[in-house]
């Protein structure tokens, strides 16, 4: 199949000069060097919101630690899920709103709930970098919820995302352990997991 610029749309000959950036293709490099920012909405990655929506929460970790009520406000977000505030983008996520993985963070006392992992201080405060991951990922449908929600370090998080089938088996298997996932139901509801992978971890003890 012929690859085309993605700038000035003509066809990238065999053989000839080829620039490929991951969010946006291919293209001629006097097209990149003329047009080096060109981007559209469906060229951003996933991975730029979540880096979004990260510094977002950051930001308000300090204002809500100060607050102190932070366990009353989670409580009212399961029961009500907080204005999503976060971009739309068309076939990437969901919206969701970072004052929920702020508190998340906050009441997980900012450890990895998987590996219980304390990382580096984090340059927006004096608390340790954690990110936030949905169980149930919000792109299938998963809700913008406390109990739908982790606290991980940025490698436990990048196994839910390129882990193989046996790195999610032990990884969900310390969740289970852990007693933060009782049962994987509505991971294989929304086929979140394989029918493999789920049956592997209902034979967990």
């Amino acid at each position: 199949m012929p690859v085309t610029c993605s700038v000035c749309k003509e066809i990238i000959k065999k053989g000839e000069d080829a620039i490929f950036i991951p969010t946006s293709g291919h293209k001629h490099p006097k097209c990149h060097i003329n047009n080096p920012h060109q981007s559209n909405s469906t060229e951003n990655s996933t991975d730029n919101y979540d880096v979004e929506y990260e510094h977002k929460s950051n930001d308000l970790i300090t204002k809500f630690t100060l607050e102190g009520n932070n366990d009353q406000k989670l409580s009212g977000f399961e029961s009500n899920p907080p204005i999503d505030t976060t971009k739309k983008t068309q076939a990437l996520s969901q919206s969701r709103n970072p004052e929920l993985a702020s508190r998340m963070k906050i009441k997980c006392n900012h450890t990895c709930q998987i590996c219980e992992t304390i990382t580096f201080k984090n340059k927006n405060g004096d608390y340790y970098y954690t990110e936030s991951h949905h169980i149930i990922p919000r792109a299938l449908g998963g809700p913008d919820k406390p109990t739908n929600i982790l606290i991980v370090c940025a490698n436990c998080h990048r196994k839910f995302d390129s882990g193989d089938e046996s790195t999610l088996l032990e990884t969900y298997k310390i969740l289970k352990q852990k007693k933060i996932i009782e049962d994987f139901d509505a991971l294989k509801q929304f086929k979140a997991i394989s029918e493999k992978l789920f049956d592997q971890l209902n034979k967990l003890s």
